[in-house]
């Protein structure tokens, strides 16, 4: 739970702070992509692999070991992983912010990542 939170404050700290524009080879588009590709290597149990898309911040505040127990307290709590279903993209401070609803055994919770202009996660939150 401390973890989570240390990654809730690290979110809103770079929500408050600003950065403009994305990098060419990130486009905007491919950034519901990229939370699904990120979302799909929790469920799979690669949270090692998943922890490289963080940029520097991210990963100071969370290792893939952290991110991997992270992920198995929302399937103890709400049940196995389904799928997921639609996203809502908003700008926020200069990150574009792609939430995403998860689907669980037992109830629908929402993925927040925040990229930055390179494409990298400078945000996570479950809620």
């Amino acid at each position: 739970m401390k973890k989570l939170l240390m990654v809730l404050v690290v979110n809103l700290v770079l929500f408050v702070s600003g950065s403009t524009g994305f990098a060419q080879e990130v486009t905007q588009e491919k950034l519901p992509e990229l939370a699904s590709a990120f979302t799909m290597q929790l469920a799979e149990g690669r949270s090692q692999e998943a922890v490289l898309k963080f940029d520097e911040t991210m990963l100071k505040a969370m290792e893939g070991d952290e991110l991997a127990e992270e992920w198995n307290k929302l399937t103890v709590s709400y049940g196995a992983f389904k799928d997921t279903a639609g996203f809502i993209e908003t700008e926020i401070a200069g990150y574009h912010v792609v939430e995403t609803a998860l689907l669980f055994e037992k109830r629908i919770i929402v993925q927040r990542l925040a990229f930055d202009k390179e494409g990298r996660i400078a945000g996570l939150f479950f809620r």
